[in-house]
């Protein structure tokens, strides 16, 4: 698997997908397949940047760090849990409840049970309905 990220770009904040690099000045961008073989160096808000996990939920949704699901986990007692993707000790994981309460998303993985339904940049409003 290659490594993908996403992020908002400054200019429009709408998201884009492709490598992260970082300049030591301290800009952040997300780079992307351009024309032939030149290369477009976007950028991006690094507060936004999010790698993929490399998993889908039941919809196709391609997963990332700050993503907002549903999750309904039966061997975990979680049933239709919002949780946040975060990054945790190295493992993706869903984020619910409490903040200290995860799950590591490739112990949980059941495609049919997650689903993307925003993430922590454009959908704020879910976290606050759920008292997060």
């Amino acid at each position: 698997m290659r490594y993908k990220f996403r992020g908002k770009r400054v200019d429009n904040g709408e998201f884009v997908y492709g490598f992260y690099a970082k300049e030591r000045h301290g800009k952040s961008y997300i780079v992307t397949q351009g024309i032939g073989s030149w290369w477009d160096w976007i950028e991006v808000d690094p507060s936004t940047v999010g790698q993929y996990t490399g998993l889908t939920d039941k919809n196709g949704t391609e997963i990332y760090k700050g993503d907002i699901c549903t999750v309904n986990l039966r061997y975990f007692d979680i049933k239709n849990e919002m949780s946040i993707v975060v990054l945790k000790a190295g493992c993706f994981c869903f984020q619910y409840g409490r903040t200290d309460e995860y799950v590591k998303a490739y112990n949980a993985w059941d495609k049919n049970s997650i689903e993307v339904i925003g993430n922590i940049h454009d959908n704020p409003n879910l976290l606050e309905s759920e008292g997060k």
